[in-house]
């Protein structure tokens, strides 16, 4: 039978107020909680349908894959116990006994093992689906250590916030990562479709409705473990049988409406409780009128009363780990067997010594990032056979990537890596011992994959690193991802500092690097800045001083100055990167890539070789000509003043001359700025009167 809206809110309404009090509880929230990400990441519901996009091709392009679901499909799982610090066992700290009978249920779920499968109504005995899935606790951690894939987590009085997940998360690609917290306001559990963002991917689950009995005893109604059934299946893409509604009903919108699934009949509003007859049917779908499939696992019935998948949601759920989530296919976290040693060195390329405590990266289905020792010797006791990219590097060497495939066995020979003395180049695929401080409550530097957030449709928070580098990673204020004032900088400052670096041995050396900044919200202007100085262990000069003014800041801008128009090179050099938070409630996020030191002019880094400034005279007091070196197309040609005052603002083409009149300007000393939308070129001069 067919329901008006308005029937629908009054029935919705009488449930929750008949319900008994230990039914007051919201099954998922996942609809909810998808619309807050996509309203915070306006690129979210283009990725998900992308993500659709890649399964339907996968099911279109196997047709074999639709029926044979023999060969089974592992999902390594790690749960984070999110805890207020009580006893194993006790409270938020769940066992773990129930953390195991939990990954039973979903096994016996997801391979057609459930003892109460055989409850399903005989006129649905023919769609019934078996999508032959496994879950394991996770034998390896991401740098390929033994665990037990219980991640204890105590987070002391602290409610609990997704803010939490970036901090706690595992690789998304190669796990399923499971948060047991407590949840506000009833909430049973939660989770992200494919194409959510990385740090953000995964399942939340209120302690209380995570495991069966008898380890879990909290609720009579939601203690068989389906909650975590139910919210997996949507982390593999499966939508509510009664999504939107009685729409889908008939075979040329039922892959299209509705669950998108031809074998769910459409039914009209969540289903609760447990005392539904097999009959009940809220819409009328053709050519056939089914009942409504109130036993779905993806419905809102009591634990005791869901008990199937169809074959077109098995169907689904397989595409998209071969699709959309195919990294799991990769994972070997859940097979810690022919664990080796693996040992080697890295030397330097000049002198053949090793290299103390140089840095070696290998990333294959694990990754392993590893110190060598004081004389550069390498060893990592239990290694994985698989095929990896290598990398190895140092402050003060060049970063180099070894190999970019290279099978690796128990068998295979200790590695000896060269890497070239004399460089200081950092793109963050490794840590180099880069420091983070700052007097900000939040959004303090930290290297990592950055994580795009937006405000009034502008990115404020880059959502790639700088390209042509190596890896994905960079520093970023914050990385929380969501909206765009989740961990930014706020009341404060957050500073970032390189190791020190020896310039004394230089003949002209030149700084590179990529920033990024936004500013924007709040009351009245955004009057934040993001300033770049080098210290030479004496004195500290500003390099740029970035604010919401500054042409193109929220974008990946190369810069490229000069040491010696700054300040003396010395042995004792350092680069200091401050993001400030001034204005109340004013938004502020940074990024800094690809940092590099070359002596004379660079011939690449930021932007096209050998782009340039030439002044001239500088001293000057009345006229300065100007030339531009270098193809650069279009360009935007600033004079500012040490705090930024901008004085000359002109476009200017490529490989210009032109003159300047300075004679109005005060004495004292200016930057001559080239701007274009990948790079900055600053040149100092002086004027004098």
């Amino acid at each position: 039978m067919q329901f008006t809206i308005a029937a629908r809110w009054m029935m919705v309404l009488f449930l929750v107020w008949t319900l008994p009090s230990e039914a007051q509880v919201q099954r998922c929230h996942t609809d909810e909680y998808m619309q807050q990400l996509k309203q915070s990441d306006p690129g979210l519901e283009s990725r998900i349908q992308q993500a659709r996009e890649q399964t339907r091709h996968f099911l279109s392009q196997s047709s074999s894959q639709k029926t044979d679901r023999s060969a089974v499909i592992t999902i390594p799982v790690v749960v984070h116990v999110m805890h207020h610090g009580e006893p194993v066992g006790t409270g938020t700290n769940i066992s773990d006994a129930q953390i195991l009978s939990q990954i039973e249920v979903l096994n016996e779920d997801y391979q057609g093992l459930n003892a109460d499968l055989t409850k399903v109504p005989a006129h649905f005995s023919n769609v019934i689906g078996i999508p032959n899935i496994e879950f394991c606790l996770a034998q390896l951690d991401p740098q390929g250590q033994p665990t037990t894939g219980i991640n204890r987590v105590n987070i002391g009085s602290a409610s609990w916030s997704d803010n939490l997940k970036p901090g706690t998360i595992w690789d998304a690609t190669r796990y399923l990562n499971i948060w047991v917290t407590e949840i506000s306001g009833g909430v049973l559990g939660y989770t992200t479709f494919p194409g959510s963002n990385l740090s953000q991917d995964g399942v939340v689950i209120d302690y209380r409705y995570f495991g069966k009995a008898p380890y879990n005893s909290y609720n009579s109604k939601f203690n068989l473990g389906r909650t975590a059934t139910h919210e997996i299946g949507h982390w593999l893409d499966l939508d509510h049988t009664f999504e939107n509604g009685c729409s889908g009903g008939t075979p040329s919108t039922c892959s299209s409406a509705g669950d998108r699934m031809c074998d769910t009949p459409p039914t009209a509003n969540a289903n609760y409780g447990c005392a539904f007859s097999t009959t009940r049917n809220t819409c009328t779908e053709s050519p056939v009128d089914n009942p409504d499939m109130w036993m779905n696992y993806m419905d809102y019935m009591d634990d005791a009363c869901l008990y199937m998948f169809t074959q077109d949601q098995a169907n689904w759920m397989r595409a998209v780990l071969n699709s959309s989530r195919s990294g799991i296919l990769l994972s070997p976290a859940c097979n810690n067997q022919s664990l080796f040693a693996y040992t080697g060195r890295v030397i330097d390329a000049v002198t053949g010594s090793g290299v103390p405590f140089a840095k070696i990266l290998f990333k294959g289905g694990l990754t392993y990032e590893i110190t060598a020792d004081g004389a550069g010797y390498f060893n990592h006791p239990a290694f994985r056979e698989d095929t990896y990219a290598i990398y190895a590097g140092k402050w003060g060497y060049q970063t180099r990537l070894f190999s970019a495939s290279l099978r690796i066995t128990a068998g295979s020979p200790a590695l000896t890596i060269p890497i070239d003395p004399g460089y200081y180049y950092d793109d963050f695929i490794m840590g180099y011992g880069w420091t983070s401080s700052g007097s900000a409550s939040t959004g303090l530097w930290e290297r990592g994959v950055p994580i795009q957030t937006s405000y009034n449709g502008e990115t404020s928070n880059p959502g790639e690193d700088v390209p042509d580098d190596f890896g994905e990673s960079c520093y970023v204020t914050g990385n929380a991802g969501g909206s765009a004032g989740n961990d930014d900088v706020d009341d404060g400052d957050a500073v970032l500092r390189s190791p020190i670096f020896n310039l004394s041995s230089y003949h002209d050396p030149y700084l590179s690097y990529y920033r990024w900044f936004f500013n924007g919200g709040g009351q009245g202007n955004p009057d934040d800045q993001l300033i770049i100085s080098l210290s030479n262990g004496i004195t500290t000069a500003v390099i740029e001083t970035i604010d919401a003014s500054t042409p193109f800041s929220n974008q990946w801008n190369g810069v490229k100055v000069r040491i010696k128009d700054f300040i003396i090179p010395t042995s004792t050099m350092q680069f200091i990167i401050t993001a400030e938070d001034r204005g109340a409630g004013h938004l502020v996020e940074a990024a800094l890539d690809k940092f590099e030191i070359t002596d004379s002019l660079p011939t690449a880094g930021p932007h096209v070789p050998a782009v340039g400034i030439i002044a001239f005279p500088n001293p000057a007091s009345d006229v300065l000509a100007v030339k531009i070196n270098g193809a650069i197309g279009r360009a935007q040609l600033l004079v500012t003043d040490v705090s930024g005052r901008v004085f000359r603002n002109m476009y200017v083409a490529e490989h210009a001359s032109l003159t300047l009149e300075v004679s109005s300007l005060p004495a004292g000393l200016y930057f001559l700025k080239l701007k274009d939308t990948q790079a900055t070129v600053v040149r100092k001069i002086f004027i004098f009167r």
